[in-house]
């Protein structure tokens, strides 16, 4: 690294809030889309959470809590996608046996 400015160099300057607030945008869209279209939402919901990941490793102040809270939020999705699919093997499960 040029002058010894390494990671702490980058969390120095204030990052832009708009990525943070589309990446929060993508993941609060994956939430209720869960219920509609399950493959959209998955879709959304990875991009969301792995932009969020990625934002909130480098970025500082207000656009790192924002991105913490569009990870949640993608990964809230993330397993509302999981308990829907599951709930939906065992509902075929249940109506083959009856």
């Amino acid at each position: 690294m040029v002058g010894g400015a390494g990671r702490a160099g980058w969390r120095s300057v204030a990052a832009p809030r708009w990525p943070a607030l589309l990446t929060l945008g993508l993941a609060g869209l994956s939430v209720p889309l869960a219920l509609v279209n399950p493959t959209v939402s998955a879709a959304l919901a990875g991009a969301a959470l792995t932009l969020a990941l990625y934002g909130h490793h480098v970025a500082a102040g207000p656009a790192r809590r924002l991105y913490r809270l569009a990870a949640g939020i993608a990964a809230f999705a993330v397993v509302l996608l999981v308990v829907l699919a599951v709930s939906s093997l065992y509902t075929v499960e249940w109506n083959q046996h009856r």
